[in-house]
């Protein structure tokens, strides 16, 4: 599984937002769900346009790679064509962020999860296929897209 585990240090340094943080002492404020992705990939624009659809819950956020926001994590990786998930504490890379995003995201979203019964190298295998080949699969390149005004508030 492609789990990387995060110092606590981050969130002391406020790396991490949380949202609905409890200044009145009812209890931890939960932890924002991150998706770090490839801001010029159309397949990735894609995959975050649908889930701000399909997240209702608004508990994802979104940053591109190359933003600031993602400097933490990078180090982590060997290819900047991965997404990654994080809830603060964790990271999830390739397949198991979006089997991570589908657990999140519940309901009939975790018929998905169906495919892990493969092995997580094939599923990886499978992610960085896809990944590899994205740029020819779509018609001309882009750059990265602005939100609308209705969902900019989880973009970081």
């Amino acid at each position: 599984m492609s789990v990387l585990c995060l110092d606590d240090m981050m969130l002391s340094m406020g790396k991490i937002p949380y949202e609905g943080a409890d200044t009145a002492g009812n209890g931890p404020a939960q932890p924002m769900w991150i998706l770090f992705y490839d801001g010029p990939c159309a397949l990735c624009n894609f995959l975050v346009k649908w889930l701000l659809r399909a997240d209702r819950k608004e508990r994802i956020c979104f940053a591109a790679l190359g933003s600031a926001h993602a400097l933490p994590w990078q180090h982590h990786l060997q290819e900047e064509d991965t997404l990654i998930l994080t809830d603060g504490k964790q990271a999830w890379t390739r397949a198991a962020a979006i089997f991570q995003v589908l657990r999140l995201l519940g309901g009939g979203y975790k018929a998905g999860l169906f495919f892990t019964i493969f092995p997580t190298s094939w599923m990886n295998g499978l992610y960085n296929c896809v990944a590899r080949n994205r740029y020819r699969l779509q018609k001309q390149p882009t750059a990265c897209p602005l939100p609308d005004p209705a969902t900019r508030h989880r973009f970081l």
